[in-house]
């Protein structure tokens, strides 16, 4: 009979770095109004996988940018203000620029991306050219056959 350990709650998410990719990130603590359902899943993807590394990088909200800690994930702000065109070109290639630095620092192991439009295509291809896995969750009124 083959002997299987059952893996030990502190073992999970041990080795795994996820790079979150989102339009918005909650911008304290205390924000439950910026994407409520993602919330839980962020929280809860930090609990069950008290191992893994989360990071995230927030494309438009908050309007500032900078780095923060939210519920134990750490995330860069890129600030993009959910700019019009061609505005919005100025917030992606630094959200580019901050994806590359943040690889070069340390390579994630998944790059998972929320929502199909400008960030979900930034990442997806930004992904694909350092040969990084990434994962696209279409949410909200991204889903809508309209869109």
């Amino acid at each position: 009979m083959k002997e299987t350990r059952a893996e030990a709650p502190e073992d999970r998410g041990a080795g795994l770095d996820v790079l979150i990719v989102a339009p918005g990130f909650p911008a304290s603590e205390v924000d439950d109004q910026c994407l409520p359902a993602l919330q839980v899943l962020w929280r809860a993807m930090s609990v069950s996988l008290p191992e893994a590394k989360l990071r995230a990088m927030s494309l438009h909200y908050p309007y500032r940018s900078g780095i923060r800690t939210w519920q134990g994930i750490s995330v860069t702000d890129i600030g993009g203000r959910n700019r019009m065109w061609p505005l919005r070109l100025l917030a992606l290639a630094r959200a580019y620029r901050t994806l590359d630095a943040l690889v070069r620092n340390r390579r994630p192991s998944l790059i998972h991306t929320f929502f199909l439009r400008d960030g979900g295509v930034l990442a997806a291809g930004f992904a694909r050219r350092r040969s990084i896995p990434c994962v696209g969750t279409l949410v909200g009124q991204d889903s809508r056959a309209s869109n």
